[in-house]
């Protein structure tokens, strides 16, 4: 059994994703890879971009599906961060932008990792609504070799990933020459998260998902039919993060609605799991309107560097976004961190 010795709000990063006067006004999803010594890489989903107006983002902003934060360490310490995105006739567009080679309207980049040297993103491909709902089109991946240079001179080569039967790409890890995921099918956040491993050559050959594998309890198979379910719920963003400190791997699910932090471990990848353990209530629930919470995830440099848990979380409103534009909504959609310390 883990003891968790406490559980407080992380604020060192907080300066970090202050709304800007005239630029990044916040983004949900905030996945983070560390690319060298002395920078980091933050992905973000949909974002605002504009002017704030007083204490809110007021009207004159921008919506765009991603952008990138470039957060540069000094000493092994944040010390600044920069957000980018492209442009297209003067206004804000996508940083990552899709092709009629991958299903769906847009990209949200929610994971990635290095492999080999080669900046590795998987986002899912999504179709535009009319009401706004999510539409999970299918999975695109993307390499970068040349992911120290500049962004702006990123060589971006994009794939369709051809898995549409949920999110695969939930958490990532590497470990004996394996990529390993975690994988929702389309009931997330109500059936469990599920197993799969692929050869880690899967970037240099540009794999596709019928080179996955499925861990069934005593083998792997490449259907999805007879894959065990981990942990309860599934959740479309977490990371996985093993402590040496305690020899166990972490995880973090949630339910949106619920607005809590849920904790889990195991000695094994492949389990078992512990029950979710509820571990912190987020405070930007407590709103007029209705806030729900996901993309609840470790940073495994920030964990590794202050030997506990730094976990982050998006907040949204549920069912509409006017209420973000409010001095009430001004702190949420933008990360917020908790550190959890573990005792022994």
């Amino acid at each position: 059994m883990v003891k968790i010795g406490s559980v407080s709000i992380y604020k060192k990063l907080d300066n970090f994703f202050n709304l800007e006067d005239d630029g990044w006004l916040g983004s949900d999803v905030a996945h983070s890879i560390k690319l060298n010594k002395d920078i980091v890489l933050w992905l973000f989903g949909d974002t605002f971009v504009g002017r704030k107006f007083k204490n809110s983002r007021g009207s004159k902003w921008s919506f765009i599906n991603n952008s990138i934060g470039i957060m540069n360490l000094e000493n092994g310490l944040p010390a600044g961060m920069k957000y980018i995105w492209k442009e297209k006739k003067n206004k804000p567009e996508s940083f990552f932008l899709t092709t009629p080679c991958v299903p769906g309207d847009f990209l949200w980049p929610t994971n990635g990792i290095i492999i080999d040297n080669v900046l590795v993103i998987f986002a899912m491909a999504v179709n535009r609504t009319l009401d706004h709902t999510i539409d999970i089109a299918g999975t695109a991946v993307m390499k970068i070799e040349n992911y120290e240079d500049d962004p702006s001179a990123w060589l971006i080569d994009l794939w369709d990933f051809n898995y549409d039967n949920g999110v695969a790409h939930a958490g990532l890890y590497i470990e004996n020459d394996f990529l390993y995921f975690f994988i929702t099918n389309r009931k997330f956040f109500v059936d469990g998260m599920m197993l799969g491993r692929m050869p880690i050559d899967l970037i240099k050959n540009k794999s596709k998902s019928n080179k996955l594998e499925f861990f069934s309890g005593n083998n792997w198979n490449y259907s999805s039919d007879k894959a065990i379910q981990l942990f309860m719920p599934s959740n479309t963003e977490t990371n996985i993060y093993y402590c040496k400190n305690t020899n166990l791997y972490f995880s973090t699910t949630y339910r949106p609605h619920e607005n809590r932090i849920l904790l889990i471990w195991s000695p094994k990848l492949t389990g078992p799991w512990s029950d979710p353990l509820a571990i912190f209530d987020i405070p930007e629930k407590n709103k007029s309107f209705p806030v729900h919470s996901y993309a609840i995830r470790i940073h495994d440099w920030l964990s590794m560097d202050t030997g506990n848990l730094i976990i982050s979380y998006a907040t949204n409103e549920f069912g509409g976004m006017d209420n973000l534009m409010t001095t009430e909504g001004l702190d949420i959609y933008r990360p917020r961190f908790v550190e959890v310390c573990l005792e022994g």
